[in-house]
């Protein structure tokens, strides 16, 4: 399996989500010494997390269930990946990388990595196409790739993430998107399926979808550098952004709504008074 995204798409949040208390199975991620430290500073040391670097390659064990993840994957060469799978009797391994790091894995591609290709079906390769960590990137996103919807999101949880592949997310049932039918076309293309257009209560025309999203909490996803959070819920027709400030200062607080006022056509963006904090 390869997990294929752009930087910042939340492949690293994957591994991260596996890690919850209530997990039964072991699991052992091979991650770079960065992502280690982020790691054990959210969940200490838990029993069931056997975390390792590649420096400990000898330390890693496999999960009973069978299963390997290793992220930035592209920080070894080929030969050292291939030497992973080889040496470990995991019966599926999860890559994670950017599209850079997962050269590796490309069938076709300048490398030529038939040979590594060859023990990978070319069916358990994924892309993780988009996650939002920003909060102008949530509005930029929408109203530029989704050619200016408005979003109508009936699920009080809806999560802004969708992928592609069933294995990797959970379906929502008829969330209702008033969009263009170039968005539409949009969601096809990304394998989000059943698209179908129905009446909303304003008489407009929604498109309902089975939207298949990442499993995580909005307010945990999607993340506006140190100084907030981004949270995220639905009202009628408008998308609520919030902007929690972690700082006092009021400077921060008109930075932050300069900076997505520019994209707020279609969203209310909230900054909360920060006398409260």
């Amino acid at each position: 399996m390869c997990n294929d995204g752009l930087a910042g798409a939340g492949k690293t949040f994957y591994v991260e989500g596996i890690f919850e208390p209530t997990k039964d199975a072991y699991i052992s991620p091979m991650v770079d010494v960065q992502t280690e430290k982020a790691l054990k500073a959210k969940h200490g040391n838990h029993t069931k997390l056997s975390l390792k670097t590649f420096e400990k390659l000898d330390e890693v064990k496999v999960s009973p269930d069978g299963v390997l993840y290793i992220d930035e994957a592209g920080a070894f060469n080929k030969q050292y990946l291939i030497f992973i799978m080889l040496k470990f009797s995991a019966k599926k391994f999860v890559f994670l990388g950017d599209d850079e790091q997962t050269k590796y894995f490309d069938p076709v591609g300048d490398l030529g990595n038939e040979d590594f290709c060859s023990l990978i079906h070319y069916r358990d390769i994924t892309v993780m196409y988009y996650s939002f960590r920003y909060g102008p990137t949530v509005a930029a996103h929408l109203n530029t790739a989704f050619n200016y919807p408005v979003f109508s999101l009936r699920n009080e949880d809806m999560k802004l993430y969708y992928h592609n592949l069933d294995e990797f997310g959970t379906t929502v049932e008829g969330v209702n998107l008033t969009v263009t039918e170039k968005s539409v076309t949009h969601f096809k293309e990304r394998n989000v399926n059943n698209v179908r257009t129905v009446k909303s209560s304003q008489g407009q025309n929604c498109s309902r979808v089975n939207l298949l999203y990442f499993p995580r909490d909005v307010d945990a996803a999607i993340q506006y550098h140190s100084n907030g959070i981004v949270g995220a819920s639905r009202a009628r027709d408008k998308l609520h952004i919030y902007l929690e400030l972690k700082s006092k200062s009021s400077k921060h607080t008109k930075n932050l709504t300069a900076m997505v006022d520019n994209y707020s056509t279609m969203f209310d963006v909230v900054v909360p008074n920060t006398s409260d904090f």
